[in-house]
């Protein structure tokens, strides 16, 4: 059976195709993002009072944009 998360804890593409979502939110605001697929890779969120969502083709460039948003 493939591996829903790789050794750094991110889910794999296996795991993010069952439906899977990476998340991370503020402790202290209501800032928070998410990375998931649907047919393409959504990462969606909302910081500082913005609306996220962008899309994909790539699992590469969702990741890089995921990780570029810092929430704190």
């Amino acid at each position: 059976m493939p591996a829903i998360h790789n050794k750094s804890g991110s889910l794999t593409r296996y795991g993010l195709a069952c439906g899977y979502m990476e998340s991370k939110a503020a402790l202290k605001s209501e800032d928070y993002v998410t990375l998931g697929k649907d047919c393409l890779f959504h990462v969606k969120g909302y910081k500082n009072g913005l609306r996220i969502w962008e899309s994909f083709d790539t699992l590469t460039a969702a990741r890089k944009f995921y990780r570029s948003i810092r929430i704190r």
